[in-house]
């Protein structure tokens, strides 16, 4: 259903933004000295290795791409939340039973029973409302 696929994709975001922030968290712990007797990353005689350390620089530029990925993944949170938000309003203005059990049905996927739970009907009422309004085949 349309607003469970977007509630999905949110959950699918926080993880995505979370996962990008704990690896933040690390760099920046390394950054700072790291744990006792760290040492920075020598590539130095190692096959395909362009020899050398990490350098600062590079590590304040992964830190500048995850402080961007942290803000677009906050942005598409934002957005589809709007979303879900528009919709859940869309759906509350919907005049008439018949209207916003189809739209609570088939839209975000509730069952009968939510749907009577959330409307504050029997659900048998919501069975003959919804057996009146079949849902749509493409």
């Amino acid at each position: 259903m349309i607003g469970d696929d977007l509630e999905k994709q949110v959950e699918l975001h926080e993880l995505r933004k979370n996962m990008y922030i704990t690896e933040k968290e690390y760099l920046l712990k390394t950054m700072m000295g790291g744990p006792q007797g760290y040492k920075p990353i020598n590539y130095e005689g190692m096959p395909h290795g362009s020899g050398g350390t990490v350098t600062l620089d590079r590590d304040w530029e992964h830190m500048r791409k995850l402080d961007n990925m942290i803000n677009l993944e906050q942005w598409a949170i934002d957005s589809l939340t709007s979303q879900i938000v528009g919709m859940n309003t869309k759906i509350k203005e919907l005049k008439g039973l018949d209207a916003q059990v189809i739209a609570l049905r088939d839209f975000k996927g509730n069952t009968l029973q939510e749907i009577a739970d959330l409307l504050g009907y029997g659900v048998d009422r919501i069975k003959q409302v919804s057996c009146r309004n079949p849902r749509q085949t493409a």
